[in-house]
């Protein structure tokens, strides 16, 4: 458990780790070392002062207050009788060389664990633990991200070329056009490409056979049309005018 998930889990709650005297600093204390560093407690002692000559040297380092230097995050803080009979001790939270806030039960007298401003008056020093992976875990070194692969182009595809010879089935359109239609041919096909059953402007095919051309002279077509009736006048008077 870092500590962090410590303070989350316990801030507003009460302790009582030995089942003695209610929910006293010392408890706190010992619950910290039970579930965040995770080592033998240190011996039982008469108050929470009696700590720093008392403390599992294995687990922790001891370090003096000093005017210039001050506790780390999870350095538990302990005081003398500079603030009371039995001393104090808390988890600190934050500190500069003025001030720290630190995890506390019992400070002021009946209060439950809470975040808790100080200065360093009674201060005796702390005790750091030697294994701070388990008060604050490093953290993970960010995941690379894999580069994304860059698109790569299809080929445009060229036209393949008509092949020539006669075994090839590919349609091509022939490009003979007499009175028949354009129609499809296999390469190669060596007719004209053209085929008179169909008409060249619809594409059907005629249910008759066209009737056979005669030439009609020009002065004789049938005057279906006004139009036609119009030629065929000029027609005559023009010949007319020949004679």
């Amino acid at each position: 458990m870092t500590f962090d998930t410590f303070i989350t889990k316990w801030n507003g709650k009460g302790v009582d780790y030995d089942g003695w005297y209610g929910y006293q600093c010392m408890d706190l204390y010992r619950q910290y070392v039970k579930e965040v560093v995770v080592a033998k407690q240190s011996s039982p002692v008469r108050g929470a002062k009696d700590v720093w000559n008392n403390y599992n040297q294995v687990a922790f380092e001891r370090i003096s207050n000093q005017p210039t230097n001050f506790p780390q995050k999870g350095d538990i803080v302990i005081w003398g009788v500079g603030v009371g009979q039995y001393g104090h001790i808390a988890i600190c939270i934050t500190a500069d060389s003025y001030k720290l806030t630190s995890f506390d039960q019992n400070w002021p007298v009946g209060t439950l664990c809470h975040k808790q401003p100080h200065n360093y008056t009674g201060v005796l020093g702390w005790l750091r633990p030697k294994k701070k992976e388990l008060i604050e875990p490093e953290p993970a070194e960010p995941q690379e991200t894999p580069p994304i692969p860059e698109a790569t182009p299809e080929p445009i595809p060229t036209p393949e070329e008509v092949p020539t010879n006669g075994t090839d089935t590919e349609s091509v359109v022939s490009s003979d056009f007499t009175s028949g239609s354009w129609i499809d041919a296999p390469s190669g096909d060596t007719t004209r490409g053209m085929d008179s059953s169909i008409n060249p402007f619809d594409g059907t095919t005629p249910t008759t056979q066209p009737e056979a051309y005669q030439e009609v002279p020009i002065g004789q077509l049938p005057p279906n049309t006004l139009i036609d009736r119009l030629v065929a006048w000029l027609v005559g008077l023009v010949r007319g005018w020949m004679k």
